[in-house]
């Protein structure tokens, strides 16, 4: 479902099959001449379905949308390489574009099991559980290129001036978008962006702003 929380600015809501947070909420700032889409689903036909029949209710080019990833977690991360077109870019963290790059191949995963085996997991297990952990059914299925932000960074996309700030208290790399738009409210755009991706997890955030 699409609903418009600002000019130009939507939240899109993709199911989450299987899971107990039912779904995600994705954002995209629209402009006519390029767009930016802020995390993705995870990496299955229901999610890309979901998110493209509303991207297409909004006449969105995925051939002009950038892509935001906050956070490598499958549910924000999994559809982002599968829709990204030639010549744009996805933009994420540089710690998490690296740990989910390497999410994609098989000795990561050989090594994770060893490690729970030597925790105490039961190994008849590891082969259950890990048919169905979404850390590994539904990521991106092929390393990319990712364009990755720091402290400090910003870039310009949809005629918004973006920053990425990094909660190291929190995760190693989280990125928190901040937007200093010209017709909009700052705190308006951050109560949509860190109330539901961020504060709804239980964790304290303090940002300030400049």
């Amino acid at each position: 479902m699409v609903t418009e929380l600002l000019k130009n600015f939507y939240r899109l809501s993709v199911p989450l099959p299987d899971n107990p947070l039912k779904s995600l909420n994705s954002y995209i700032f629209k402009s006519k001449d390029r767009n930016l889409l802020i995390d993705t689903g995870f990496n299955r036909d229901s999610c890309r379905e979901a998110i493209l029949m509303q991207l297409k209710e909004l006449n969105a080019d995925l051939d002009k949308t950038d892509i935001f990833l906050t956070h490598l977690h499958s549910d924000h991360s999994g559809l982002g390489v599968d829709l990204i077109s030639p010549g744009r870019n996805i933009y994420m963290g540089e710690t998490d574009a690296r740990c989910l790059n390497r999410h994609v191949d098989d000795d990561y995963w050989v090594l994770m099991d060893d490690m729970f085996v030597k925790a105490g997991f039961p190994k008849e297990d590891i082969g259950r559980v890990a048919s169905v952990n979404p850390a590994k059914v539904d990521m991106p299925t092929k390393h990319y290129d990712y364009t990755c932000v720091k402290d400090g960074d910003t870039m310009e996309s949809v005629n918004i001036r973006f920053g990425s700030l990094k909660l190291r208290d929190i995760h190693p790399d989280i990125c928190v978008s901040i937007w200093k738009m010209k017709r909009f409210s700052l705190p308006e755009i951050m109560c949509y962006l860190i109330l539901h991706q961020i504060y709804h997890a239980g964790w304290g955030v303090t940002i300030r702003f400049d």
